[in-house]
Order: structure tokens, then C-alpha cells, then sequence
């Protein structure tokens, strides 16, 4: 199977999704997460920063490199007329992105943009292979599910629609190089195999559709396999929930309870407990990556909106009804 051009979007099944986030994991090998600090607050604060300034959204960038554990001195954000919707740069400690300008005041869409840039950093600093095909980028998304960033691809997601005439064009916007259904049903499979609540999963996702399609994912999965992280360590560190703070907070592992920032006062619940993982003490290799396969019937079923999943499954009883008549009438 030959794939397109790397910026390419990837048609693929969800069983080939989790397979590749199975493979990732092993590969990056993430600090193990704990259950309050692994998703990214991708809340109003954040999203303000992003547009507030050019001041408060290289904060807003900060925060993501630093939630995912990367060294960060200085980092200068851009706004420029480029033919991508963003480009990144690190050079020992400082950080260069640029976004697209017609982004500018798009909040939703500069938290997706930075989560994915960032993310090119982190799987290059992990020394992942390069294969030369639309996998690349499809490793970078999912990287962005593995390290809690997910919501901020996920809030990214735009559909509209725009009647001329007798004709109707629909229209959908992803930062990612997987279909909406692909990123939702990657950000449900790492939120499931960690254990993470519903509501914990959800609070932070702009759309009803992604909270819906989520939770449909959460409710339905019944094998939950764990993924590979590194052995939890004593402490974890978090950001505090000021806007205007930078300080970052060392919390003991498997604390619950209310932690307060230091330098500004601010206070926040935490939960320190460790989220289900599989522990590994060194990165697994990658070698190869498997080329994506194309959904057959089920899978497509699977990455149907919950209502038609509802609508096929009220058909399907009642045929099984009608025939359960049928033959006792027979």
C-alpha cells in the first residue's frame, strides 16, 4: 500500500488507531500520569490567553511545553502569512512557532495548532523514527493524545455547512492528519485505558459532539488495554490555575487534597492518584509502522455519530423482534 503526500489526511480503522497508540506509547514513553495533572486544562483561562495578547498566548504556549515536560527558556510567538497552519523551531532552550495569520484571533484553532507543533518537538526529542509518509503526522496527533493535550486538538474541530442553491457544501476544519471520528475515538481509547472518569474526560471539550462521541466511547469500551508509561515517580508536577502565575507545583504522588500556589496564593483541588498504565523501565524501539487499513463496514459503524449508532441498533431489534414473531406465528 503506497501513501500519499505526508500532509495527507488519514483514512484509517479505529483497530489500526489503537494499535499505533499501543506502539507510540511504548516508544515515547511518557512519565506515568496521574489522575489530575495528566489532561491539559484546556478551559476559558487558557483560551483567553490565547488571543489576549501576543504577551499571554507565548504564556499560553509555555504552559503547553511545559505540561509536557520539555526545557523551555524563551519562546516568541508569530503571527505570518504561511501555507500550513503553523511551523515550529527549538534551539537548545528557546522556542520559535509561528501560526497563520488567518488564525489570529481564532482561540480554538491556536490551542489545536500549538498542541500539534509542540507535540513535533517532543517525538523528535524521544527519538522517534521518521518513516517519510503520512504516519509522521499521524504519530504527532497521536502523541497529542498520549501526553493530555487531546482536548485541545479535539475543541480545533469545525463543521459548518452553506446552502447555494439547491445544493448543500459542508465544510470541516482538523488540526490533525486523522478524521474527526479517528481523533475522537484515540483521545476515548488512552482516556479508557488510563481509567479516567467521564466527567474528568469531558469537562474540558468545547462541543457537544466531542463530549457526546467520548462518552459514547467511555460507555461502550469494554477491553480496556493499558498502555505503556514510565514507573510513577514520587512527585508530579503541575501548573498553577492563575493565568498570571508561572509557577509550577511539586505535588506528591497519590495525595488528594487542596494545594496552594506559593508565589500567588491560588488554590487548587488536586488528585494525585496514579492512572492505570502498563510500567515499563525503557523504551521499546520502533522499527517499523504498520500502513494504515481501510475501515471495513463495522468499523465505519463504529466511528458513525452516537444517533445513527442508536438508529442502526433500533433497527437491527427490531428485525430481530419482527422475526421472533414471525416465526411463532409460523
Amino acid at each position: 500500500m503506497t501513501l500519499g503526500p505526508a500532509h495527507a489526511v488519514v483514512d484509517a480503522s479505529p483497530g489500526w488507531v489503537t494499535r499505533r497508540l499501543e506502539a507510540l506509547a511504548q516508544t515515547l514513553l511518557l512519565p506515568s500520569p496521574v489522575r489530575d495533572g495528566f489532561l491539559f486544562p484546556a478551559d476559558e483561562t487558557f483560551y483567553v490567553s490565547c488571543t489576549k495578547s501576543i504577551i499571554t498566548l507565548q504564556g499560553a504556549a509555555r504552559r503547553i511545553i511545559e505540561h509536557l515536560g520539555l526545557t523551555c527558556d524563551t519562546v516568541i510567538v508569530a503571527f505570518r502569512a504561511l501555507p500550513h497552519p503553523g511551523h515550529i523551531q527549538r534551539i537548545g532552550r528557546d522556542w520559535f512557532i509561528e501560526i497563520a495569520t488567518q488564525y489570529q484571533h481564532d482561540r480554538l484553532a491556536i490551542g489545536a495548532i500549538l498542541a500539534h507543533e509542540c507535540c513535533h518537538i517532543l517525538v523528535e526529542e524521544r527519538g522517534l523514527p521518521r518513516f517519510e509518509t503520512a504516519v509522521d503526522e499521524v504519530h504527532v496527533d497521536l502523541a497529542v493524545m498520549l501526553s493530555g493535550l487531546g482536548a485541545l486538538t479535539l475543541n480545533g474541530i469545525e463543521d459548518s455547512s452553506e446552502v447555494t442553491g439547491n445544493t448543500v457544501f459542508t465544510r470541516h476544519r482538523s488540526f490533525g492528519y486523522l478524521r474527526a471520528p479517528l481523533l475522537h475515538h484515540a483521545y476515548g481509547a488512552v482516556a479508557a485505558s488510563l481509567g479516567i472518569e467521564r466527567w474528568r474526560a469531558t469537562r474540558h471539550l468545547a462541543t457537544l459532539g466531542s463530549r457526546i462521541a467520548v462518552g459514547w466511547h467511555l460507555l461502550t469500551s469494554l477491553r480496556k488495554r493499558q498502555l505503556a508509561y514510565r514507573a510513577l515517580d514520587g512527585h508530579v508536577v503541575v501548573a498553577c490555575r492563575s493565568a498570571e502565575c508561572t509557577k509550577r507545583l511539586r505535588i506528591p504522588t497519590g495525595a488528594i487534597g487542596t494545594a496552594r500556589c506559593p508565589a500567588c496564593s491560588t488554590s487548587r483541588e488536586f488528585d494525585g492518584r496514579s492512572c492505570d498504565v502498563r510500567p515499563l523501565a525503557v523504551p521499546a524501539p520502533m522499527r517499523a509502522a504498520e500502513l494504515p487499513e481501510k475501515p471495513g463496514v463495522i468499523a465505519r459503524l463504529a466511528m458513525a455519530p452516537p444517533g445513527v449508532k442508536l438508529l442502526f441498533a433500533g433497527l437491527v431489534a427490531i428485525a430481530i423482534a419482527w422475526g421472533i414473531s414471525s416465526g411463532r406465528a409460523g
